[in-house]
C-alpha cells in the first residue's frame, strides 16, 4: 500500500494486480513453507474456546462470501431484467469485428443494452454466463470501439475469475482490514491495467470516419 504510488512510476498495472494477487495465493496454496521450522511461542488455548473461535471464522467466511454472492446475482439479475439484444446494425457488426479480432469469434458472448446501466459492464462468472451490457445512449464508432475492445480484453485474460478470486480472499481472511484494502486496490489494478492496453491499441487509428451509432 505504501510502494503503491512509487511502483505505479516504474511497472505496469499488470504487473501491479500479480503483486496484490501473489501474497494471498501463497498463503494458501504454501501456507506450511512460509511457516517457521519451530514456533517462536506456544499458547495453550482450551478447546472449547478454539472451537468458538473457529466457528465464529466459519461463520464470517460464509457470511462475507454468501454475501457476495447473493450481492453479484442480485444486481445481475436486476441489470438483465430489462435487457434487450443490440440490434443496431453498425453497432452488431463492429461487435463481430472485434470479437474476431480478439480471437473470440466462436465464444458465446451476447452483447445486450440495459436501462438499468450507467456505465458499460460484462458481467458473469463462467466463460458460457459472461454477457456485455451497454447503457442506452449514442456513441460515435470510435468511442464504442474503445469500450467494446476494453471488455473484449477482460473476458480474454479472464479478469472474472481474478475478481472471484479477490472476493474468496476477502471472506477468508475477513478479519483483516489489509487484506479488504489489498483486494479493492487489485481491483482498481485490473481496471487499469485494461485501459492501459486499450489507449495503447488506440494508437492504431480508425480509417473509417466516425459517426454516431443509437443504442
Amino acid at each position: 500500500l505504501l510502494l503503491l504510488p512509487l511502483l505505479r512510476r516504474f511497472i505496469r498495472p499488470q504487473t501491479c494486480v500479480f503483486l496484490w494477487m501473489l501474497p494471498n495465493y501463497l498463503y494458501l496454496t504454501h501456507q506450511t513453507m512460509l511457516q517457521p521450522s519451530r514456533p517462536m511461542a506456544v499458547l495453550a488455548i482450551p478447546g472449547p474456546l478454539m472451537l468458538a473461535v473457529c466457528f465464529i471464522w466459519l461463520a464470517g467466511f460464509v457470511g462475507v462470501l454468501g454475501w457476495n454472492i447473493f450481492s453479484h446475482l442480485r444486481f445481475r439479475r436486476r441489470i438483465l431484467k430489462d435487457a434487450k439484444p443490440l440490434t443496431e446494425p453498425a453497432a452488431a457488426r463492429l461487435w463481430e469485428e472485434l470479437r474476431q479480432w480478439a480471437g473470440q469469434p466462436r465464444r458465446r458472448c451476447p452483447l445486450l443494452v440495459s436501462p438499468q446501466v450507467t456505465s458499460p459492464l460484462s458481467i458473469g462468472l463462467f466463460s458460457s454466463t459472461i454477457q456485455v451490457v451497454l447503457p442506452e445512449r449514442h456513441y460515435t464508432q470510435e468511442e464504442l470501439t474503445l469500450i467494446l475492445r476494453h471488455e473484449l480484453i477482460h473476458i480474454g485474460r479472464g479478469d472474472s475469475s481474478a475478481k472471484f478470486f479477490f472476493a474468496f480472499c476477502s471472506a477468508l481472511c475477513w478479519f483483516n482490514p489489509l487484506v479488504w484494502a489489498a483486494m479493492g486496490r487489485g481491483a482498481e489494478e485490473l481496471e487499469l491495467s485494461c485501459d492501459q492496453e486499450v489507449l495503447e491499441l488506440s494508437l492504431i487509428h480508425i480509417s473509417e470516419p466516425t459517426r454516431p451509432i443509437s443504442i
